[in-house]
């Protein structure tokens, strides 16, 4: 009687576990995205990657995509938690602030509304200088206009705005960059027009 309550305990184990099998194991955790980017034409992953500060096997994790996936325009990515990035309202328009690649604590942010572009940058820990370009969102080359240059004090909050040309305004989304005039790193996010 002992030797048949312990085959079956061990059939009873073996069946428990092929059935436990068959089902599918526990989803990971959802993936918190902070931010969405739709691609660009031409866009690499390094350059997406770097825009959002973080690893380009992250972002590929986050949208199931290949490490080794080449970027096609339209696609539709999620930034996960853990992005330098953030959005929310802010004053008259859509703010998005990103911590600028070239200095780790600094931040950028812009807005865009009432024909302006109004940029805020803070927490620089060395004088810099950028170029501040715009650009219809929805044009994949070219079309930039260079709107005017943005000195930084070393550490210091700044802010400025500039004029939004009169062939943006009625653009609903506004590509807002920043160049660094020294090292040519280049900080670009899409902005929605206020109006």
């Amino acid at each position: 009687m002992k030797t048949h309550t312990i085959k079956f305990v061990f059939a009873l184990t073996i069946a428990l576990a092929l059935v436990a099998g068959a089902f599918p194991q526990n989803a990971q955790a959802a993936v918190k995205c902070v931010s969405y980017y739709t691609v660009q034409k031409g866009d690499t992953t390094p350059k997406i990657s770097h825009t959002y500060g973080l690893k380009w096997r992250e972002i590929a994790d986050a949208n199931k995509l290949e490490r080794a996936w080449k970027p096609v325009a339209g696609t539709y990515l999620c930034i996960p938690d853990g992005a330098s990035v953030k959005e929310g309202s802010s004053g008259s328009g859509i703010s998005t602030t990103t911590t600028v690649p070239s200095d780790k604590k600094a931040s950028f942010s812009a807005q865009v509304g009432n024909r302006k572009v109004t940029i805020n940058l803070s927490s620089f820990t060395k004088k810099q200088v950028f170029f501040v370009k715009v650009r219809d969102a929805a044009q994949n080359f070219g079309g930039w206009t260079k709107i005017g240059t943005f000195r930084v004090p070393k550490s210091t909050t700044a802010s400025k705005s500039y004029q939004l040309p009169d062939d943006l305004r009625n653009k609903l989304y506004i590509d807002v960059c920043l160049k660094n005039a020294s090292t040519d790193e280049l900080i670009c996010r899409t902005v929605l027009n206020t109006q």
